[in-house]
């Protein structure tokens, strides 16, 4: 699991016109070039929470990297600080079994209802907790 934070806390622009869908696009492609498993996501208006499977021989700081960088360059009204729309670095959490990785999906849901963004996780439409999203999970792979 990643986390990586807009470089101005407190900001909104990761929610904002087509930044969402430039986020989800850049995380499909990583996964269709097949350098990861997308296995969950939800973008709130400051930070990401991505679940994922790195494929062998891809490191994860490339994989984060690459998304930053193709969305920091395209991403429409995001604040700079010090020229950057990311923070440096990211959090990241290895999450060694399925009880885990479930447990950990649902807290990622549930962020926008702690928020007090929505009532229920489903309804929050940058998420893969949200119908129209939720077949971006390779539920397939996950053993």
């Amino acid at each position: 699991m990643v986390t990586s934070c807009a470089a101005q806390p407190g900001t909104s622009w990761l929610v904002r016109g087509a930044n969402p869908l430039l986020l989800i696009a850049a995380m499909r492609w990583q996964r269709d070039r097949g350098r990861i498993r997308l296995l969950g996501y939800c973008i709130m208006p400051d930070h990401l929470h991505w679940l994922l499977c790195l494929v062998e021989g891809v490191s994860l700081s490339h994989v984060v990297r690459s998304l930053k960088a193709y969305t920091g360059r395209r991403a429409a009204g995001a604040p700079r600080h010090g020229g950057r729309v990311w923070q440096e670095g990211f959090y990241d959490h290895l999450l060694p079994s399925r009880r885990e990785y479930q447990a950990r999906l649902a807290y990622v849901h549930d962020n926008p209802v702690r928020a007090g963004l929505v009532e229920s996780a489903e309804e929050w439409p940058y998420s893969t907790a949200n119908p129209t999203l939720a077949d971006d999970i390779d539920r397939e792979w996950l053993p």
